[in-house]
Protein backbone atom coordinates (compact mmCIF):
# COMPACT_ATOMS: atom_id res chain seq x y z
CA UNK A 1 0.00 0.00 0.00
CA UNK A 2 1.54 3.39 -1.28
CA UNK A 3 1.61 6.43 1.25
CA UNK A 4 0.91 9.69 -0.83
CA UNK A 5 1.54 13.05 1.00
CA UNK A 6 -1.51 15.02 0.24
CA UNK A 7 -5.27 13.64 -0.62
CA UNK A 8 -5.04 15.08 -4.14
CA UNK A 9 -1.89 12.74 -4.97
CA UNK A 10 -3.77 9.87 -3.59
CA UNK A 11 -7.09 10.53 -5.47
CA UNK A 12 -5.16 10.63 -8.28
CA UNK A 13 -4.02 7.33 -7.97
CA UNK A 14 -7.67 5.49 -7.22
CA UNK A 15 -6.33 5.08 -3.58
CA UNK A 16 -9.29 5.99 -2.04
CA UNK A 17 -8.14 4.70 1.38
CA UNK A 18 -5.50 6.69 0.92
CA UNK A 19 -7.80 9.94 1.04
CA UNK A 20 -9.99 8.98 3.70
CA UNK A 21 -6.57 7.68 5.88
CA UNK A 22 -5.10 11.20 5.09
CA UNK A 23 -8.44 13.40 5.31
CA UNK A 24 -9.11 11.53 8.99
CA UNK A 25 -5.62 12.84 10.18
CA UNK A 26 -6.14 16.39 8.77
CA UNK A 27 -9.61 16.67 10.03
CA UNK A 28 -8.49 15.46 13.54
CA UNK A 29 -6.50 18.67 13.64
CA UNK A 30 -9.14 20.54 12.68
CA UNK A 31 -11.49 22.44 15.81
CA UNK A 32 -14.99 21.39 15.50
CA UNK A 33 -16.09 24.03 14.15
CA UNK A 34 -13.72 23.84 11.52
CA UNK A 35 -14.60 19.68 11.23
CA UNK A 36 -18.35 20.54 10.93
CA UNK A 37 -17.84 23.19 8.00
CA UNK A 38 -15.71 21.22 5.63
CA UNK A 39 -18.31 18.01 6.58
CA UNK A 40 -21.05 20.50 5.75
CA UNK A 41 -19.86 21.36 2.47
CA UNK A 42 -19.09 18.07 1.28
CA UNK A 43 -22.61 16.93 1.95
CA UNK A 44 -23.95 20.24 0.44
CA UNK A 45 -22.02 19.24 -2.98
CA UNK A 46 -24.51 15.98 -3.15
CA UNK A 47 -27.59 18.63 -2.81
CA UNK A 48 -28.45 19.24 -6.18
CA UNK A 49 -28.43 15.92 -7.09
CA UNK A 50 -31.06 15.02 -4.41
CA UNK A 51 -32.89 17.70 -5.04
CA UNK A 52 -33.47 16.42 -8.66
CA UNK A 53 -34.31 13.40 -7.75
CA UNK A 54 -36.75 13.86 -4.77
CA UNK A 55 -39.37 16.48 -6.01
CA UNK A 56 -41.25 16.48 -2.57
CA UNK A 57 -41.31 16.81 0.84
CA UNK A 58 -37.78 14.63 1.16
CA UNK A 59 -36.31 17.79 -0.68
CA UNK A 60 -36.25 19.27 3.04
CA UNK A 61 -34.10 17.01 4.84
CA UNK A 62 -30.82 17.47 3.86
CA UNK A 63 -31.23 21.02 5.34
CA UNK A 64 -33.08 20.01 8.58
CA UNK A 65 -29.96 18.24 9.34
CA UNK A 66 -27.25 20.53 8.15
CA UNK A 67 -28.89 23.89 9.30
CA UNK A 68 -27.14 25.63 12.01
CA UNK A 69 -25.03 22.76 13.46
CA UNK A 70 -24.62 23.03 17.45
CA UNK A 71 -26.76 26.33 17.61
CA UNK A 72 -30.06 25.87 19.58
CA UNK A 73 -31.91 22.92 20.06
CA UNK A 74 -30.62 19.67 18.16
CA UNK A 75 -33.53 19.13 15.93
CA UNK A 76 -35.53 15.45 15.75
CA UNK A 77 -33.51 13.61 12.83
CA UNK A 78 -36.28 13.26 9.93
CA UNK A 79 -37.38 10.26 8.84
CA UNK A 80 -36.09 8.82 5.72
CA UNK A 81 -37.50 6.62 2.95
CA UNK A 82 -36.87 3.11 2.88
CA UNK A 83 -36.82 3.07 -1.09
CA UNK A 84 -33.52 5.22 -1.86
CA UNK A 85 -31.16 4.28 -4.42
CA UNK A 86 -27.69 3.45 -3.36
CA UNK A 87 -26.21 7.08 -4.07
CA UNK A 88 -29.22 8.29 -2.08
CA UNK A 89 -28.52 5.97 0.85
CA UNK A 90 -24.72 6.79 0.82
CA UNK A 91 -25.86 10.59 1.40
CA UNK A 92 -28.73 9.37 4.51
CA UNK A 93 -25.89 8.12 5.87
CA UNK A 94 -23.40 10.87 5.56
CA UNK A 95 -26.50 13.03 7.01
CA UNK A 96 -26.56 10.61 9.74
CA UNK A 97 -22.98 11.09 10.72
CA UNK A 98 -22.92 14.91 10.19
CA UNK A 99 -26.45 14.97 12.89
CA UNK A 100 -24.48 12.43 14.99
CA UNK A 101 -21.21 14.88 15.22
CA UNK A 102 -23.11 18.06 15.24
CA UNK A 103 -25.59 17.82 17.52
CA UNK A 104 -24.62 15.06 20.38
CA UNK A 105 -21.83 16.26 23.00
CA UNK A 106 -18.78 13.45 22.75
CA UNK A 107 -14.99 13.16 22.37
CA UNK A 108 -12.92 15.14 19.82
CA UNK A 109 -11.71 11.37 18.17
CA UNK A 110 -14.91 10.53 18.27
CA UNK A 111 -16.63 13.78 16.70
CA UNK A 112 -13.70 13.16 14.21
CA UNK A 113 -15.25 9.66 13.25
CA UNK A 114 -18.86 11.11 12.71
CA UNK A 115 -17.79 13.92 10.42
CA UNK A 116 -15.00 11.90 8.58
CA UNK A 117 -17.65 9.49 7.84
CA UNK A 118 -20.02 12.04 6.54
CA UNK A 119 -17.06 13.58 4.26
CA UNK A 120 -16.94 10.07 3.06
CA UNK A 121 -19.69 9.29 2.43
CA UNK A 122 -20.65 12.39 0.37
CA UNK A 123 -17.42 11.49 -1.71
CA UNK A 124 -19.18 7.69 -2.16
CA UNK A 125 -22.76 9.18 -2.65
CA UNK A 126 -21.37 11.55 -5.88
CA UNK A 127 -19.34 8.05 -7.36
CA UNK A 128 -22.11 6.00 -6.92
CA UNK A 129 -24.20 8.60 -8.40
CA UNK A 130 -22.00 8.78 -11.07
CA UNK A 131 -21.81 5.20 -12.19
CA UNK A 132 -25.92 5.14 -11.43
CA UNK A 133 -26.20 7.65 -14.29
CA UNK A 134 -23.53 5.97 -16.26
CA UNK A 135 -24.99 2.11 -15.79
CA UNK A 136 -29.07 2.54 -15.33
CA UNK A 137 -29.22 -1.15 -17.24
CA UNK A 138 -26.63 -2.71 -14.47
CA UNK A 139 -28.36 -0.71 -11.93
CA UNK A 140 -31.93 -2.39 -12.50
CA UNK A 141 -30.26 -6.07 -12.55
CA UNK A 142 -27.95 -5.24 -9.43
CA UNK A 143 -31.26 -4.63 -7.81
CA UNK A 144 -33.59 -7.25 -9.23
CA UNK A 145 -30.70 -9.56 -7.60
CA UNK A 146 -29.18 -10.92 -11.10
CA UNK A 147 -25.03 -10.18 -12.14
CA UNK A 148 -24.32 -7.01 -14.27
CA UNK A 149 -22.34 -7.03 -17.28
CA UNK A 150 -20.52 -3.66 -16.67
CA UNK A 151 -18.29 -2.62 -14.00
CA UNK A 152 -19.52 -1.52 -10.77
CA UNK A 153 -19.28 1.22 -9.18
CA UNK A 154 -15.76 1.12 -8.01
CA UNK A 155 -14.20 0.06 -11.21
CA UNK A 156 -16.28 2.45 -13.39
CA UNK A 157 -14.23 4.97 -14.84
CA UNK A 158 -16.62 8.66 -15.13
CA UNK A 159 -17.49 7.52 -11.47
CA UNK A 160 -13.83 7.58 -10.46
CA UNK A 161 -13.49 10.82 -12.20
CA UNK A 162 -16.61 12.02 -10.14
CA UNK A 163 -14.73 10.50 -6.73
CA UNK A 164 -11.20 12.05 -7.77
CA UNK A 165 -13.28 15.49 -7.96
CA UNK A 166 -14.76 15.46 -5.00
CA UNK A 167 -11.74 14.51 -2.95
CA UNK A 168 -10.12 17.46 -4.75
CA UNK A 169 -12.70 19.62 -3.10
CA UNK A 170 -12.22 18.14 0.06
CA UNK A 171 -8.68 18.29 0.16
CA UNK A 172 -9.14 22.09 -0.41
CA UNK A 173 -11.96 22.60 2.28
CA UNK A 174 -9.14 21.37 4.99
CA UNK A 175 -6.19 23.24 3.28
CA UNK A 176 -8.49 26.36 3.66
CA UNK A 177 -9.64 25.48 7.71
CA UNK A 178 -6.26 24.33 8.66
CA UNK A 179 -4.01 27.20 6.73
CA UNK A 180 -3.88 29.15 10.20
CA UNK A 181 -5.75 27.20 12.82
CA UNK A 182 -2.86 27.68 15.93
CA UNK A 183 -2.91 31.39 14.98
CA UNK A 184 -7.04 31.05 15.37
CA UNK A 185 -6.67 28.78 18.25
CA UNK A 186 -3.48 31.15 20.36
CA UNK A 187 -5.94 33.86 19.76
CA UNK A 188 -8.85 32.37 21.45
CA UNK A 189 -6.74 30.89 24.06
CA UNK A 190 -4.91 33.94 24.81
CA UNK A 191 -8.65 35.92 24.77
CA UNK A 192 -9.56 33.78 27.53
CA UNK A 193 -6.63 34.19 29.79
CA UNK A 194 -6.44 38.05 28.94
CA UNK A 195 -10.43 38.15 30.46
CA UNK A 196 -9.51 35.55 33.30
CA UNK A 197 -6.49 37.49 34.84
CA UNK A 198 -8.71 41.29 34.37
Amino acid sequence: MAEYENIETAARHRDWQGCARIMFGLLYRCMTEEQRNVARAALYKYLEIWNTKHKDALQAIPEQVLANGTKGKRPALPEFPEDLDPGDAEFENGLIEFYNGAYFVTSHSRRTEHFATAIRSAVTARQINKWLQEHPNDYVKWKAGRGIDGPTFLDDEAAADEAQMMWKFVDDLLKKELLHPLSRQLHRLYKRWEESVL
